[in-house]
């Protein structure tokens, strides 16, 4: 370990950052599989499109249930992005240097990480509201908090295929791919978290298709993430999950128009 001049660890400082990035994360994490504060399980299935049990609709959406449902999404999105900012450009913990590799890895910045996770809580509001809408009007189950809507399924599957398809993407990606989580700045965590709405966003929408808080689904969506953060040329997946995303809506509209035939 090393010493400053006055005697005190230099190394404090750098660790401090990844171990709240590590804990934060794992936090995030152990709330979901927890229920998320709604008291429920059993919520994920592999079945695709989800069962369409009777609909369940909270009838008053009181303030102190839209803020469970409102950490619900933030939370959820936390878990989801951060495990892609322990990226190209920053390593968990300061390494020490590499006489072949001369530039070591900089240590994750905690402060970057909070104004990323601020963005998301931005996402998070218009993820509420929309799901209060969907909800009340017997478009998402109250519970399992998937589409009952085969209608809904299919418009959100070809939005999202098609936005995955688009230049829009493209550009969003590239910057999105670009973050460096060692800044040690809060506006530009923010900055670089909101950009990375724009990419990331969309995707994330596909929760009110298979559930939001199907852990299949969720587990699913940040592989994905992480991998067109990760991978030196993420177009081919980006364009991979579209075409997925527009052939699970010709699925599901074969099954529909198949069943009102018959």
């Amino acid at each position: 370990m090393k010493h400053s001049l006055s005697g005190k660890s230099s190394d404090g400082p750098a660790i401090a950052g990844p171990l709240a990035y590590l804990v934060l994360l794992a936090t995030s994490w152990a709330f979901l599989l927890a229920g998320a504060g709604l008291g429920m399980s059993s919520m994920s299935t592999f079945r695709f499109p989800p069962p369409t049990p009777a609909a369940v609709r909270v009838d008053a959406w009181t303030p102190g249930y839209a803020l469970t449902i409102l950490v619900m999404w933030w939370v959820m999105m936390i878990a989801m992005m951060l495990p892609a900012l322990a990226g190209r450009k920053s390593g968990l913990f300061p390494a020490a240097p590499n006489p072949v590799r001369p530039v070591a890895p900089r240590p994750i910045s905690m402060r970057f990480c909070l104004g990323y996770s601020l963005a998301w809580l931005v996402f998070s509001l218009f993820a509420t509201m929309l799901h209060h809408g969907l909800e009340q009007n017997g478009l998402v189950h109250g519970r399992m908090m998937w589409s009952l809507s085969p209608h809904l399924s299919i418009g959100l599957l070809v939005c999202i295929g098609l936005y995955q398809l688009s230049a829009v993407k493209r550009r969003a990606a590239r910057t999105c791919h670009r973050i460096d989580a060692t800044r040690p700045s809060l506006r530009a965590g923010l900055a670089d978290g909101l950009a990375c709405t724009a990419s990331s966003g969309p995707l994330m929408l596909l929760l009110f298709v298979g559930g939001a808080m199907n852990m299949v689904w969720i587990v699913a969506l940040t592989v994905v993430n992480l991998l067109e953060k990760r991978l030196p040329n993420p177009r081919p997946l980006s364009f991979a999950v579209g075409i997925g995303c527009l052939s699970g809506a010709a699925w599901i509209f074969s099954g529909t128009h198949g069943a009102e035939t018959l």
